[in-house]
């Protein structure tokens, strides 16, 4: 399947109103934003890897819609990777809906975990909240353009696997708050402030390879993110075109051999501390249920111009 070249931000899948950017920390009950209450019902707006032993996850960036009447505060929508000074790589489907709202639009905000500290033998995360600027699919594809065989659902909540990659810029840009951490995993300890983390994605010719790990949110809306891990012998890589169309795109497909109810958009998979997938969708065929991730190396070069400063150049002139 050839890739369209980039296309300017003025074909972006968005049109966002420029916000200015605010930071806050994970406890107490109530959040402010310019004059704007969150209220998250517990001091954990996201729990991070301390529960499985890993911190590996804490480079995640968690996206949510704010909604006071939601029962956690906020909806969350998808999660994402660091790209680098100011821009967030995720999957496109869950903002596909949003996007055609006006209203919803300034509601879109970024976790980023910042820290971890101690108290009365708890822990608990310090987060960063940055604001959404602008955001674009990686290759703008207008719905008319793709063939029906290839949409699943109906009305509004109809969506497509075809290029579904997302590329946010927030406010402020994360350089302006702290410098990007060269940690390792085993390096972070609870008690640490001022973390930050950049994903590699990875580029064509990058081999797959065994371990590989994953992460996404909890399949039933929660809060906290589940994480799956897999070695040689779990023998879970397959062949998609054993199980989807060729022509929906360029997938990495995994055996759903922990039987999870779903895969949710914005899912990561990792290998050599590398992205190689964003979540897609499930499926099963035959009782062999199958993960399927978007692949990320053909998209490379696209996904490292999407919102860039030169990609949105007409914009801020």
């Amino acid at each position: 399947m050839r890739l369209p070249s980039p296309m300017t931000s003025v074909l972006a899948a968005f049109m966002y109103i420029l916000m200015l950017a605010s930071m806050t920390s994970a406890y107490g009950l109530m959040k402010t934003w310019y004059g704007k209450s969150l209220p998250w019902k517990t001091c954990f707006p996201m729990s991070w890897g301390v529960r499985v032993r890993t911190y590996f996850f804490d480079r995640v960036i968690n996206i949510i819609l704010s909604d006071e009447d939601a029962e956690l505060g906020y909806v969350p929508l998808s999660t994402g990777v660091i790209l680098d000074r100011n821009r967030v790589l995720t999957s496109y489907n869950p903002f596909k809906k949003i996007s055609k709202s006006a209203s919803m639009i300034p509601n879109i905000n970024f976790q980023m975990i910042s820290g971890r500290r101690r108290e009365s033998g708890m822990c608990y995360h310090t987060l960063t909240v940055f604001e959404m600027w602008s955001g674009r699919q990686v290759t703008f594809t207008p719905d008319e353009s793709i063939p029906i065989r290839s949409w699943h659902g109906r009305g509004a909540e109809r969506h497509s696997p075809v290029h579904d990659l997302m590329v946010f810029r927030v406010v402020p840009a994360f350089e302006e708050i702290f410098n990007f951490s060269n940690l390792q995993e085993h390096e972070i300890e609870v008690g640490m402030q001022n973390l930050m983390f950049k994903m590699p994605v990875a580029k064509h010719g990058d081999k797959l390879e065994y371990p590989l790990q994953y992460c996404q949110m909890n399949i039933n809306g929660r809060r906290s993110l589940q994480y799956y891990f897999f070695v040689t012998t779990d023998d879970v890589i397959v062949n998609c075109d054993s199980y989807i169309p060729k022509f929906w795109g360029h997938f990495i497909c995994l055996r759903n051999i922990h039987n999870i109810r779903g895969l949710t958009s914005g899912a990561l998979l990792v290998s050599n501390q590398t992205l190689f997938g964003v979540g897609s969708f499930a499926l099963k065929r035959e009782q062999i249920g199958i993960l399927v991730f978007t692949d990320v190396r053909p998209y490379h070069d696209l996904i490292m111009n999407a919102m860039t400063d030169e990609d949105t150049k007409e914009e801020n002139e």
